[in-house]
């Protein structure tokens, strides 16, 4: 009952106007100014999200404006089924839709599917991309169990014009460009990109089952997509300024061969379209937000044995409203809101629309060397709260972390209506998480290195298995258990740069209540992680990088695996210290390994690319 009137009083305070950005320094943003007051030093709920928790802030450049080779660059388990399909993430062994990813506050999981694919998820024109470890329920709402990616753009007032270009090209008729223009004044911002993907993929490989060598076909994928974000203020004094960002992507996908079959797999088109605004007031008591926006997925599927003059498609529109109130207090933080989300979604199979509603309270406190913070959430529909507790506490030689926490994943629409036949109820997955992490670096900060322990157990999790009447379905089974190892080490001296970051983890899966002796978890690798090793001297740069997935069970009586595979990297960079460019040489599976993502799906050999970068700072 506290909870709850705690939810009303909050919730009753926040419902006036609007939201703060962020003017935090990092990988891809200008540094802080300490006299522009206007707006707090938190980015809305992910700074909450932080405390406690493993984090990894993404080094942004324009050779990973794709959201696969961002997610690569830092080891993040990625997902692909097959050279033109669908690819997600999964993190600390938790699958696609147990994984949320926000752009810009708004959570962007295909509200059918319940994952994102990062086929459309373009990080060019993000200023910030950050991975929080570990269940966020407790602030995001459904699906955030494993992890949470944020992408998130913020205003550059004051900032120079300034131009971004990119091109590549490389072998298999692979081509990118991305253009990027900003421009800021101390009363407007404004920043559009443009970007565009082809990838003919007509590849070799050899096919086992047919014992002879083939050449990929009709794998050809190629999109286009464009970014807007705009910002105003009425002064650098103003407490009220407001943000608008929208982006657009689409494409078309040629889903490639698989062994032993000689008819293509399908086609795939995509539509992604999606918008906020965000409009944000500073008073005496705190800062209001009011954040507003609308994510829209068409997806249109052919397939490749079925008529050519028949395609499936879906479609979603998920439509967003948002209320933030932050204030802070002497050493404490209070954060406190309320989330609205209706969902429109059409298939050949349902139509279904329905509307959900949370509130949220989080609390964080500085106390010397200690730091904690308490969070609440409560889901009106299904009458559900998820709770958090995390603490930190410096030491001399670095940070101890503590997280505890509670998760829910609600049934997709396609898990509750896919199938013509009646589907058994399903209840949403909850769970419990904890994690225990060490953070510390030399004082020079030449060195510094980071280790997390991690468990996590699922109450009816929600798995898709074959049914007695010949179909698949979605069912919910008795529980599962995750516990893992993740850690990552950084090291410079002189020329030289080094990082790595893995994770190792073992699942377990038990059916029922009656079964004593629990199954593996599919598609969770045992072990996933990246080794990158620089050497900078002069005008030039040398890269090489390691990509290690480990064995991934694809049935749960441990039977069969999909067997480890590592991916080798290599550049060679040059980029003269008052050139405005850089040019770039490199290969992707360098050592031409043979690996699979999904059974019988083969992968590109290796590649060589060639790009170039174009980044003056133009005359006002």
């Amino acid at each position: 009952m506290l909870n709850v009137y705690l939810h009303s009083l909050l919730t009753f305070l926040a419902a006036s106007d609007t939201v703060s950005t962020v003017p935090v320094s990092g990988p891809g943003l200008d540094p802080v100014h300490i006299s522009d007051t206007v707006r707090i030093t938190a980015y809305s709920r992910s700074k909450f999200l932080e405390l406690g928790r493993s984090c990894t802030i993404f080094d942004l450049s324009p050779e990973l404006a794709n959201g696969l080779d961002l997610m690569l660059s830092q080891g993040v388990f990625l997902k692909q089924y097959g050279v033109g399909g669908s690819s997600t993430i999964g993190r600390r062994g938790a699958d696609a839709t147990q994984t949320q990813v926000v752009w810009n506050g708004l959570p962007v999981n295909n509200p059918m599917l319940g994952m994102a694919d990062f086929f459309n998820q373009q990080a060019g024109s993000m200023d910030r991309v950050e991975l929080v470890e570990g269940g966020a329920s407790t602030l995001i709402g459904s699906g955030s169990v494993g992890g949470t990616l944020y992408l998130n753009q913020f205003p550059h007032y004051g900032s120079k014009p300034v131009l971004q270009a990119f091109s590549e090209f490389g072998q298999f008729g692979r081509q990118s460009q991305l253009i990027k223009l900003q421009k800021g004044t101390s009363t407007w911002y404004s920043s559009t990109t443009l970007n565009h993907r082809f990838t003919r993929n007509d590849f070799a490989f050899f096919d086992p089952v047919w014992g002879e060598n083939r050449t990929m076909d009709q794998a050809s994928t190629e999109q286009w997509g464009w970014n807007q974000h705009l910002a105003f203020r009425p002064s650098p004094e103003s407490p009220w300024s407001i943000n608008a960002k929208a982006e657009q992507l689409v494409g078309e996908r040629g889903l490639g061969q698989m062994w032993g079959r000689s008819a293509a797999l399908g086609v795939q088109n995509d539509q992604t379209f999606r918008w906020v605004i965000e409009s944000q007031y500073q008073s005496g008591i705190g800062v209001f937000l009011l954040r507003s926006g609308q994510t829209q997925n068409r997806i249109q599927f052919q397939d490749g044995v079925a008529s050519t003059n028949h395609w499936d498609s879906s479609r979603s529109v998920a439509r967003h409203l948002q209320l933030e109130y932050h204030v802070a207090v002497r050493d404490w933080e209070i954060l406190a809101g309320q989330d609205a989300l209706g969902i429109d979604a059409q298939t050949p199979t349902y139509q279904q629309e329905q509307a959900f509603l949370a509130s949220f309270v989080a609390l964080n406190r500085h106390s010397g060397p200690w730091h904690y913070s308490l969070q609440s959430r409560v889901e009106w529909v299904e009458r559900l709260p998820t709770y958090s507790l995390s603490i930190e506490r410096d030491v001399a030689s670095g940070q101890m972390r503590f997280n505890a926490h509670s998760s829910f994943r609600r049934p997709t629409f396609n898990d509750r209506f896919w199938n013509a036949e009646p589907t058994t109820v399903l209840t949403p997955e909850t769970g419990l998480g904890t994690e225990w992490g060490w953070h510390s670096a030399l004082a020079d900060r030449s060195m510094k290195w980071d280790w997390v322990v991690y468990a996590r157990e699922l109450n009816a999790p929600i798995l898709w298995l074959p049914t007695q009447a010949g179909f698949w379905q979605a069912q919910n089974l008795w529980k599962s258990r995750f516990v893992g190892l993740q850690g990552s080490w950084q090291w410079r001296w002189n020329h030289w740069e080094f990082h790595q970051r893995w994770d190792a983890v073992r699942s377990w899966l038990w059916a029922s209540e009656q079964q004593a002796k629990p199954s593996q978890q599919v598609f969770v690798p045992n072990l996933n992680g990246v080794a990158a090793l620089h050497y900078s001297v002069q005008s030039w740069r040398l890269g090489l990088r390691i990509n290690h997935t480990g064995k991934r069970f694809v049935q749960t009586d441990n039977a069969s695996a999909l067997p480890a595979y590592q991916l080798v990297e290599c550049q060679v960079q040059y980029q003269r210290a008052s050139a405005p460019w850089a040019l770039t040489l490199g290969s992707e599976n360098l050592t031409n390994v043979d690996y699979q993502n999904m059974p019988g799906r083969p992968m590109p050999p290796r590649t060589i690319y060639f790009s170039i970068v174009y980044h003056p700072i133009l005359t006002p």
